[in-house]
């Protein structure tokens, strides 16, 4: 996206209590200073109203997070973009081992390289569309009441998981969704 005209909105939930907190905002901004892109980041800290939150990732080409495995433990704000129909990309971060084969997965420590990874995901109209696809599928998969309806099917056919074995009949309710 170098030489390209980009705006990043930047959303980070610190709520600015704790000193390592206001330390790493404080961070960011100084790091967007010195990498003159002051009027190209635009850095939102705190908790934003959920119609704000919506309105920002309509609006946007793709929605990317980044998060280390030893700073959280889990996310659910990925599935707002993948629920708007905006291509997602993450980190490889084992909170989004679920959506490995989902979304796009970065490199966060080759910033070059992830850099490049977003503009032929952003510029390719079919990757896009394919991105959208997968993301939307998954989550059509994933709802509550579908997993609800899987294991419950597995609970009322305990006895034919007996007679025919646990992993067989797991094999069998999965091909059935």
């Amino acid at each position: 996206m170098r030489n390209r005209d980009v705006k990043l909105k930047l959303f980070s939930a610190i709520d600015g209590l704790s000193q390592n907190r206001i330390e790493y905002s404080n961070f960011l901004y100084m790091l967007r200073d010195q990498l003159g892109l002051r009027e190209e980041i635009d850095l939102q800290f705190g908790f934003k109203p959920m119609s704000e939150i919506l309105s920002a990732v309509r609006e946007s080409n793709v929605a990317l997070f980044c998060y280390a495995d030893l700073t959280e433990g889990g996310s659910s704000a990925v599935r707002i973009p993948l629920s708007c129909g905006v291509p997602t990309i993450t980190s490889f971060s084992s909170i989004f081992s679920d959506l490995a084969n989902i979304c796009h997965q970065i490199d966060t420590q080759d910033a070059a390289r992830a850099a490049d990874l977003i503009e032929e995901l952003v510029l390719d109209p079919d990757k896009m569309e394919t991105a959208i696809l997968k993301q939307t599928s998954y989550l059509d998969f994933s709802t509550w009441s579908k997993h609800f309806s899987r294991l419950d099917r597995m609970t009322d056919a305990s006895s034919d998981r007996t007679k025919s074995g646990p992993h067989s009949y797991l094999e069998k309710v999965l091909s059935h969704h």
